[in-house]
Formats: structure tokens, sequence, C-alpha cells
């Protein structure tokens, strides 16, 4: 049986080869935006997966993003455990429209496995500006 057990979004994943090891840097909590439709140019996610001794050595999982109920990105990949019972695997995605306040959703997803991180998408807090009459 195939678990999922994390999940993060991220600005960028550095991958330390050694320790076959991730870093996540900037961690997406909250997406403040100027306006919609709003432009994600990059982002990473990764997701740790884990079987048991003698399932499979490699799956494909789906990946959605999704802005509310829509999706707005969705694509198939290989998990690939070779010799271990723990995977991780990356993926940088690109060029993303997201067009409506709300949520983004960004979920993998194998047979009855789901996994999902949910991050709000907002317009940007602006400072107040006053006038003076004088």
């Amino acid at each position: 049986m195939i678990a999922f057990d994390f999940l993060v979004c991220a600005e960028k994943l550095m991958k330390e080869t050694e320790k076959d090891s991730y870093s996540a840097i900037n961690i997406l909590e909250d997406f403040p935006v100027e306006a919609f439709p709003a432009f994600i140019p990059k982002l990473s996610v990764l997701l740790v997966s884990t079987k048991l001794t003698g399932d499979v050595t490699s799956i494909q999982v789906l990946f959605q993003v999704l802005n509310n109920a829509d999706v707005i990105f969705s694509k198939e990949l290989p998990v690939n455990f070779l010799d271990k019972l723990k995977a991780n695997t990356a993926l940088n995605v690109s060029n993303l429209v997201v067009k409506n306040p709300g949520t983004l959703v960004f979920k993998f997803s194998h047979q009855e496995e789901e996994i999902d991180y949910t991050i709000n998408v907002r317009l940007r807090d602006r400072p107040a500006v006053s006038v003076d009459a004088s």
C-alpha cells in the first residue's frame, strides 16, 4: 500500500544529493496579489511517499492545482521508489494564472490515496493614504 506522508509548496526547492533530502525556501502559506487574474511565474512542490516491502517500485500519480473548484494545472507523473521504502518527488510548476480570490489547492492522488496543501489567495492589503487638505 502506498501512502502520501508530506506535501509542501514553496518558491524554491533545493536538493542535497548526498542525503537525498530537500530544503524548501519561502514556503507558501498565503498568496497576496495586486489584482486578478494573478500570474505565478514559478513555484515548487515536494511530495514524500512511503510504501510497504513488496509493493511496486513505481506508481503514476495525478498532480493538480485548483483555484477554488477550477483545475488550473494537471499533470500525471511517476513516483519511483527504486530500492527504498520512501520516495521524494519534486515538481516545478511554471506560469500559473489564478483568476479568482479564494484558495489554491495543490493535490496529489493515486487510487484511494490523496493529499492536498491549501493556501489563501487574496488581494494585497493596501496602506491607507491620508491627504492633508491645508
